[in-house]
């Protein structure tokens, strides 16, 4: 008897196992599926085009890092254009690889690039904590959209999981209370033994939802990061209403360094409200308030060299 006991609950945890997984495996096959940016990714590792003719085809462009990228280049282009710098063979590759969200240079060496008059190799102070500012902001957005996705993807899977084996449970136990869940047999024993596990499955899965609360870690994130888009598409339009720089303690460095100062007290303010309500993701590890060079898809943006002259 105890045995054909364990085979009815051994029967029951592998139903719910093979529940579960099949579950998963519907989930993930669909967001293989729906992806396009997966899906672009499997082109070019095949190497194939969606033409037949293999011209270059049109390729999912992620909105946020083209915001990321337009902006953080807005700013590089006002000061590299402030710098005397009209084209992008014009600039020494330390300039590019400073102002660069990737650290990468440019194909042009410094050797190679002769200053013309006018021109020069080395930003201003202001200068240098805008860019600092543009490529903090421009990370920190990089790293909160990641973390929003993240969160948003494992609250919506244990979300799926969570109403499969509510639905499961709410048929189990209405089964176990019919004649087929009162019977004798390993019909009506296996009902009732699958009647107790699934509430209590229920409950773990609840609970570790509420555990790690991806609800409002993506709340938070994506709070954080509508704030800190604002902050940043205020700064590259802002930077074109300051004039350029002609020393470190002229009349316009010190009206950019304010403007700096101020676009970075905010930026700080706004990684200090997110920062106490920030929660542990899957890893167990606060990520709100880190920088990292991570993205979530597609290389980091490079800035985008002037193509028109210094503001006046």
């Amino acid at each position: 008897m105890l045995l054909r006991y364990l085979r009815m609950i051994g029967a029951g945890v592998a139903l719910i196992c093979a529940t579960i997984a099949g579950m998963t495996v519907v989930y993930f096959v669909f967001s293989i599926v729906t992806s396009p940016v997966l899906y672009q990714k499997v082109l070019d590792r095949l190497d194939l085009s969606m033409d037949d003719d293999n011209t270059e085809a049109p390729r999912p462009q992620d909105p946020h890092l083209e915001s990321v990228r337009l902006a953080h280049s807005a700013v590089f282009t006002w000061i590299s254009g402030c710098m005397g710098f009209h084209a992008a063979s014009e600039i020494p590759e330390d300039i590019i690889q400073t102002a660069s969200l990737s650290g990468e240079g440019s194909t042009a060496s410094s050797d190679d690039v002769s200053l013309k008059q006018g021109q020069r190799d080395r930003f201003f102070h202001a200068e240098s904590a805008l860019i600092i500012t543009s490529k903090a902001i421009s990370q920190q957005r990089l790293s909160l959209r990641t973390k929003a996705d993240l969160a948003y993807r494992f609250w919506e899977v244990t979300s799926i999981v969570s109403i499969g084996l509510g639905m499961l449970t709410t048929i189990i136990v209405s089964l176990s209370t019919t004649v087929f869940g009162r019977a004798e047999g390993p019909l009506g024993l296996t009902l009732r033994v699958l009647a107790v596990v699934f509430p209590a499955l229920g409950t773990a899965v609840a609970a570790t939802i509420a555990f790690y609360g991806p609800q409002a870690e993506f709340s938070q994130a994506s709070r954080s990061l509508a704030s800190l888009t604002q902050l940043h598409e205020q700064m590259a339009t802002g930077v074109y209403d300051l004039k350029c720089i002609e020393s470190d303690g002229d009349e316009a460095a010190k009206d950019a360094a304010k403007h700096a100062d101020d676009w970075a007290k905010r930026y700080v303010d706004i990684l200090t409200v997110a920062a106490p309500s920030a929660t542990s993701g899957p890893g167990g590890v606060a990520q709100t308030g880190q920088q990292t060079g991570g993205n979530s898809g597609g290389q980091s943006p490079e800035p985008v060299p002037p193509s028109r002259g210094p503001p006046k």
